[in-house]
């Protein structure tokens, strides 16, 4: 009996000393994959923050980008608007000018010369009667002493 006793208790021994190495390979294997889970882990919340600060930083330039496209739709409205007002003051003007060209072109005997409007008279008259035919049109008799204006001015003929 003491034969069968020693020998289940040697038995026993080999399979406790078997089980203990096989639970002491499983734990190096299971504590390896502990550590390669806690480094992809790491490795993973570092990508995670280089992300959120990625994020932060195109945040902050959208809204720079938004608050400049609002700036610059105002500039292109008010330039809008002083191009409307441009456009219409010229062609004010334009018409001002067609209806002084009409004018002009409706004054045959007029010859205009460096702003100024001369008529020019085909009817000889004396200087009182001249003088007074002028002033009942609200203008003066004058004489060209500038030899330039005397020759220049019938470029000016409309």
């Amino acid at each position: 009996m003491c034969v069968l006793l020693l020998t289940a208790v040697i038995v026993l021994c080999v399979l406790i000393k078997s089980k203990s190495t096989n639970c002491s390979e499983e734990t190096h294997q299971l504590l390896s994959k502990i550590t390669n889970l806690t480094e992809e882990r790491d490795q993973q919340q570092n990508e995670k923050d280089q992300l959120q600060i990625k994020i932060t930083d195109l945040t902050e330039e959208r809204d720079e980008l938004l608050t400049k496209n609002m700036q610059l739709a105002k500039e292109r409205d008010r330039l809008s608007s002083t191009n409307l007002d441009l456009i219409k003051h010229r062609d004010q003007l334009n018409k001002e000018k067609n209806e002084l060209s009409k004018s002009l072109q409706e004054m045959d005997e007029w010859i205009y010369y460096k702003s100024s409007l001369y008529f020019i008279s085909t009817e000889e008259k004396s200087w009182t009667e001249s003088r007074r035919y002028c002033t009942e049109r609200g203008t003066d008799l004058i004489i060209i002493n500038n030899r330039e204006e005397q020759v220049s001015k019938p470029m000016f003929t409309n």
